[in-house]
């Protein structure tokens, strides 16, 4: 993380469902999309963009609002930045739509790109002005300011509407249906750049996923949760220790998934021999991945941290 000093770095806050069966401790009913009604966990996360750390992770009750400590998680996040970052830019879904928490990034001077969650955000955004996004067929845009309830001030909406359906049969005049992405920011970009930085956001979803699916976080459980709750931050703990080792030794090159990385260097075909009093690890010189392996160790034995 040290090689973030001095530079702009891009967060992603995200938070997550994890469903179980059984009922340990701390495992509720709540917002759950993939299985209603099922008890589970529901984590926050915080991810570095740059480097694909996991910056802070809480360990959740099932039926903890997606809001619930956002303001204290995001200054946990804060506190763990480098001295020497300059600026911070949030990215964070519709769970983080919050304007306590919004009053706290701009306290913190960092700029956000949170997307909007409103009960009656459509019937705002087909009553504003919309444009054509050149070169973008079937794409409008607009951006406006409002002040949600409980709000300090107003602050800049944009939002990106695409045609869908024309509806002429059975009424006077045709219907349109637009689906509409709306997001809530101080980052001074067009309405479309502003959609497509946020697509950008999806890489943390995957991330997410991997933590959950290929590093076991929330997957190893007792009856207690706080047991449970050291065992998810260990599983966090192996993932950034993983991207971290793949970080040091390649840098920007890094793409691979947890599984990946574990086929080519731990689940490698060998046979474990004595000779004297020595153990031989001898490895097959087929090994499909032998070169990489061997790269990685010699870039792991040329690390200096002194």
């Amino acid at each position: 993380m040290e090689s973030m000093a001095k530079k702009m770095v891009r967060l992603d806050f995200d938070s997550s469902v994890r469903g179980v069966f059984g009922s340990q401790e701390g495992a509720e009913t709540g917002y759950n999309p993939g299985k209603k009604g099922q008890k589970s966990y529901h984590p926050l996360f915080c991810f570095i963009d740059e480097t694909r750390e996991c910056l802070n992770s809480w360990f959740r009750c099932g039926s903890a609002y997606s809001a619930n400590g956002i303001c204290e998680f995001a200054k946990e996040c804060f506190a763990r930045l480098p001295k020497g970052v300059w600026k911070v830019f949030i990215r964070a879904d519709s769970a983080f739509f919050n304007g306590v928490f919004l009053d706290l990034l701009e306290s913190k001077g960092a700029l956000y790109l949170v997307k909007v969650k409103m009960k009656n955000l459509t019937t705002l955004l087909s009553g504003q002005k919309w444009g054509k996004v050149k070169n973008m067929p079937g794409f409008e845009a607009c951006e406006f300011e409002y002040k949600c309830s409980g709000w300090t001030k107003p602050r800049r909406f944009v939002a990106v509407r695409i045609l869908v359906e024309v509806i002429t049969e059975g009424v006077l005049f045709p219907e349109y249906i637009y689906d509409y992405f709306c997001y809530v920011t101080n980052d001074r970009v067009t309405p479309w750049q502003a959609h497509k930085k946020y697509a950008k956001r999806a890489a943390s979803e995957n991330w997410i996923e991997w933590c959950k699916n290929q590093m076991a976080a929330g997957s190893i459980l007792t009856q207690n949760f706080w047991a449970n709750s050291a065992i998810f931050q260990t599983c966090i703990l192996a993932y950034n220790l993983m991207v971290w080792m793949m970080w040091l030794n390649q840098g920007r090159k890094i793409s691979e998934e947890p599984d990946t990385i574990r086929f080519w260097l731990i689940h490698v075909p060998a046979r474990i021999l004595t000779s004297g009093r020595k153990i031989i690890l001898r490895l097959s010189k087929n090994w499909f991945f032998k070169n990489r392996w061997i790269e990685l160790e010699n870039s792991i034995n040329l690390l200096n941290f002194t």
